[in-house]
């Protein structure tokens, strides 16, 4: 009998303990909720939400999310009023969102939050999560574990690094010499080097047993497609989407978005193998690497946040194309002598052939091999003796081609009777040369106001003014005119001809820029009896001071100013409107027998310096295209004729002209 008492107090101890357990179990929100609400989307722009794409459907198909706001779905085990807020971080109510909904056991209710505070002002970014109240449970469920947020501010893009992707690559050195200009095969001097190398400067392939391995050091990373890739870096972040942006760059117009790649959102990396959107190998050119992500909320972030980028602002995101290049001499060789050609034939070996522009007979050819690491090969071309000359060096590799300019000063007699210097725009050349010299996947021009390097290949072949410096050339050739030939940057070098033993000067294009140091010489030149022609309209206003000579020479970035380095004022391409250019006075006595020009669809208006004497050409309501100036003893001409040397090969008032220009520079 003594036991029924500790008998019965044991099962009212077990039977309190039970109870305890149900009731804890009756308080979690897994007796009341059926599943676990979860907001959807988890974070959202009241501001500026998009609708998205979300994850695909049981068939497969995409669907599309709001991100304007958040919604809430919940279903009860049992019927209930239910009231719904929204809480801060700090569990502070800030939203109501229902004030008594019933709901019935199982079946659910949308409740939508569009980002507001009671009141109707926006809530701040931020953390907040929803809240329920079951009226007739009395109880209060907070859903801490499912946090909404508020992003209304677009990610800022993680700025992107791109580095060869590595290949390994085995090889086995040799020993080769330098082509020359003979009608025999003949293999240029190149090292070894991998497929893709760097455009501004790299270390010399080191060799170690038979294996070749390139440093690169600094200027943009060349790739040639489809050998080797690159690796493009990026800082990972919470983002729900992230994708690689190639951008072409460099060409008229705007940039062109040419491929767009989904990558994995946690990864820092990714790898781009040099192809376009469709798959095929990326022209050659300069391309600009960049990021869009998506954040939590679908806000767009970009970089660069503005394409085109202004350059500089986009360190290590370059990209440039390559399969054949080519970097002729800056200064002029002397006929006869041989002319040393930078070749880069990264896809196998290429054919040469040289001409004479206005000709089509080819003066020599031959072969070389295919560069396969860093550092062109040299080309070794023998030009023609004596005469001064200007050619065109075509070189092919397989579907590739390429051209550069080559200069021939005179030598021996022919150049001891030119009294005329014949200066070609080679600053002008490199200066509109759309070449990535940083790596920044922005093209480096004195267009852009930029500093170049100047030993650098002809990105689109033959420099954009060639045909028409060219068309001058030919024409005093076929005329039997007696010229020396030069560049205006070995000229300002004092490399080749010179100012000394030359009655006249003649600026064969538009000279753009000048170097700095050659502008100053040829006032003074002029000033003490010297005369100049300027034959290329926007010429004489810009500047730009050389250095790093010898071993990396470059341009600074220009200076321009409102008057040409002789004083006069040029003004902005004008529409001739089918008027005629002709006479408007003549102090000079230079173009009393120059008939009527026609022909000419714009000019650019030359103002001489105030008073001084002048001969002017022009059209009718007497804005001068052709002015011819004194300064100091010596005569100045500019013609702001677009397309006037191209002009020369058959339109008689333009050698008419010429020739009268050409006696006062010759005397």
């Amino acid at each position: 009998m003594k036991r029924l008492p500790a008998i019965a107090f044991g099962a009212l101890v077990a039977a309190t303990l039970l109870a305890f357990f149900l009731t804890q179990a009756v308080k979690s929100n897994d007796a009341w909720l059926n599943g676990n609400p979860t907001p959807i989307p988890a974070a959202f722009n009241p501001v500026g939400g998009r609708v998205c794409q979300s994850k695909k459907d049981a068939e497969g198909n995409p669907t599309w999310l709001n991100y304007r706001q958040t919604s809430l779905s919940v279903k009860l085990w049992h019927a209930d009023t239910v009231s719904v807020n929204v809480t801060d971080n700090a569990g502070v109510p800030v939203a109501t969102i229902s004030q008594g909904r019933s709901l019935q056991r199982n079946v659910p209710s949308v409740f939508l939050w569009k980002g507001f505070e009671n009141g109707g002002t926006l809530a701040p970014d931020g953390t907040y999560f929803f809240q329920l109240k079951l009226v007739e449970q009395d109880r209060t469920i907070d859903l801490t574990n499912a946090p909404i947020t508020v992003m209304t501010h677009d990610p800022l893009a993680p700025a992107t690094s791109v580095a060869l992707t590595p290949i390994a690559t085995t090889t086995t050195p040799t020993t080769t010499t330098p082509t020359t200009a003979t009608p025999t095969t003949a293999t240029p001097t190149t090292g070894t080097t991998t497929a893709a190398t760097s455009d501004a400067t790299a270390t010399a392939p080191t060799t170690t047993g038979t294996a070749t391995t390139t440093t690169v050091t600094t200027g943009a990373v060349v790739l040639t497609p489809p050998a080797g890739s690159v690796t493009v870096h990026f800082k990972a972040g919470p983002y729900r989407r992230v994708w690689i942006d190639v951008w072409r760059t460099g060409l008229p117009g705007k940039p062109v978005l040419v491929n767009k790649f989904r990558v994995d959102p946690t990864s820092d990396s990714a790898v781009w193998n040099g192809t376009e959107q469709n798959g095929t190998p990326a022209p050659a050119g300069t391309y600009l690497l960049g990021v869009t992500v998506q954040d939590l909320a679908c806000n767009p972030g970009t970089y660069p946040v503005v394409v085109p980028a202004s350059p500089g602002t986009t360190p290590h995101a370059g990209v440039t194309v390559r399969y054949l290049a080519a970097i002729p001499p800056l200064a002029p060789t002397p006929a006869g002598s041989i002319a040393t050609v930078q070749v880069d034939s990264p896809t196998g070996p290429y054919d040469w052939a040289l001409r004479m522009v206005g000709k089509g007979k080819v003066l020599a050819r031959g072969s070389g091999s295919g560069a396969t690491g860093t550092g062109a090969g040299a080309l070794s071309v023998r030009l023609p003796k004596k005469n001064a000359g200007l050619y065109k060096l075509t070189i092919t590799a397989g579907p590739y081609s390429t051209a550069v300019p080559l200069v021939a000063s005179a030598t021996g007699a022919r150049a001891a009777r030119a009294r005329v210097l014949v200066v070609l725009p080679m600053l002008t050349w490199q200066g509109e040369n759309p070449v990535d010299d940083t790596g920044d996947g922005v093209p480096s021009t004195l267009t852009d106001g930029d500093r170049i390097a100047l030993e650098r290949p002809f990105a689109l072949g033959l420099p954009v003014s060639f045909r028409q410096d060219a068309a001058l050339i030919s024409y005093l050739n076929s005329q039997g005119y007696h010229f020396q030939l030069t560049t205006d940057l070995a000229l300002a070098r004092g490399v080749g001809p010179s100012l000394v033993d030359h009655w006249g000067v003649a600026l064969a294009g538009s000279e753009t820029w000048l170097p700095s140091s050659l502008a100053g010489s040829l006032k003074a030149f002029v000033e003490h009896g010297g005369r100049v022609l300027s034959l290329g309209t926007d010429a004489l206003a810009g500047t730009s001071v050389l250095s790093g000579y010898p071993s990396d020479p470059s341009a600074d970035a220009p200076r321009t100013s409102d008057v040409d380095l002789f004083g006069a004022k040029h003004g902005p391409l004008t529409k001739t409107g089918g008027d005629l250019i002709t006479e408007l006075e003549d102090q000079l006595d230079i173009l009393n027998v120059a008939p009527a020009f026609s022909g000419f669809k714009a000019f650019e208006p030359v103002e001489p310096p105030a008073g001084v004497k002048a001969s002017l050409a022009g059209i009718a309501d007497g804005a001068p295209a052709v002015a011819a100036f004194e300064l100091g003893t010596g005569y100045v001409v500019e013609v702001g004729l677009p397309d006037f040397n191209s002009t020369l090969a058959a339109d008689v008032d333009s050698q008419e002209l010429l020739n009268r220009i050409w006696q006062l520079l010759a005397k």
